[in-house]
């Protein structure tokens, strides 16, 4: 049985699994913390108004304007519950691991940064193997395209007869290419990352679940070159004018905006993943949600790179453990930023 309750400050219903009473939960359309009551409370009725479809026969319901998220999509969803979890019915829970019981999920919006490496270690422990694994079958499939397009690349730039043009071409296509193919397996991965972060039973065939969400990840990747190359724009023309003091400014302006876009629009593909966000409004939305969190992405960030730092010094080794970890504590920040709990650290520390 779940929980379901209203949204006291925006009136959007919510549902979290059975066990959630007395804790609180971020509303994924108003962002407000909420206590989740040890009661079900009486909806708030929502005038809707049927559209029939005369080309299929069927019809619809389209929900009022004021339930409806940044990206049109409805916020009626469980604020406990990943869209995507029965493609059937987006508005059933996601499987939890029958090792999990309720108690032992922490408490949805605490971002502490020593909370968060426990519950993504307790996490990864969880699931050593799948999430390894599914790093490794991701690195198998999606580098040899990549590695063969740079390749012949560089024998094109080594041939300037008409063999280096037709290899350059042909190079050219395949490196385009595999990016969808990488953006797929990234996607996999961060699934598998979220339900272990989450306490769901994970498994290695999630990493080819995520296709639908390939092409507003690339719309989104597109949006972002337009903007890089917006900022790069001034320092080029003041690069061409030999004006070097100014350039140096240029580049530094540029840098700040790599610098904000990496603190404050990490979350963007996570948001595409599970369908709160769009390709044209994922950086709006990936603002909105890290607001307030600056300082802790940036605490997090040298943290995750002192832990791949010291999986690169164990014989690279570690780099099987400290990448997939890596992976889990940012499914675990973005979760407790949407107000999903986390699996809890118990009695292990590190």
């Amino acid at each position: 049985m779940s929980v379901e309750f209203d949204c006291p400050s925006c009136g959007g219903r919510l549902r979290t699994p059975d066990g959630s009473e007395g804790r609180k939960a971020k509303c994924p359309k108003c962002e407000a913390i909420v206590d989740i009551p040890a009661e079900p409370m009486t909806p708030i009725s929502r005038p809707v108004s049927p559209v029939v479809v005369p080309a299929s026969g069927s019809s619809t319901l389209r929900t009022d304007r004021s339930m409806l998220g940044p990206g049109g999509e409805s916020t009626s969803i469980s604020d406990f519950s990943p869209r995507h979890a029965d493609p059937a019915n987006p508005y059933a829970a996601p499987s939890i691991h029958p090792s999990i019981r309720p108690a032992d999920l922490t408490t949805a919006g605490d971002t502490d940064v020593g909370s968060m490496l426990s519950s993504a270690w307790a996490s990864f422990r969880r699931a050593p193997g799948i999430l390894i694994g599914a790093m490794l079958l991701a690195g198998l499939l999606s580098s040899p395209p990549s590695m063969l397009g740079r390749t012949l690349l560089e024998f094109a730039a080594s041939d300037t007869g008409e063999n280096g043009l037709v290899l350059g071409i042909i190079g050219m296509l395949v490196v385009i290419g595999s990016y969808p193919l990488q953006i797929w397996m990234q996607l996999g991965q961060m699934r598998i990352a979220l339900g272990a972060a989450r306490g769901e039973d994970v498994r290695i065939g999630t990493l080819f679940s995520c296709g639908g969400r390939i092409l507003p990840c690339i719309g989104a990747y597109l949006v972002i070159g337009a903007l890089f190359v917006l900022s790069a724009i001034p320092a080029a023309i003041v690069g061409a004018m030999e004006m070097n003091l100014l350039l140096i400014v240029g580049i530094l302006i540029l840098l700040l905006v790599f610098s904000y876009f990496s603190v404050a629009c990490w979350p963007f593909m996570l948001l595409i993943l599970e369908g709160r966000a769009g390709a044209l409004n994922c950086l709006v939305a990936a603002t909105r949600l890290t607001k307030g969190h600056r300082f802790t992405t940036f605490i997090l960030m040298i943290v995750s790179a002192c832990i791949v730092v010291a999986g690169f010094l164990a014989l690279l080794v570690g780099l099987l453990v400290a990448l997939p970890f890596v992976s889990v504590l940012w499914a675990v920040f973005y979760s407790r930023l949407v107000g999903v709990p986390t699996v809890a650290a118990n009695d292990q520390s590190f």
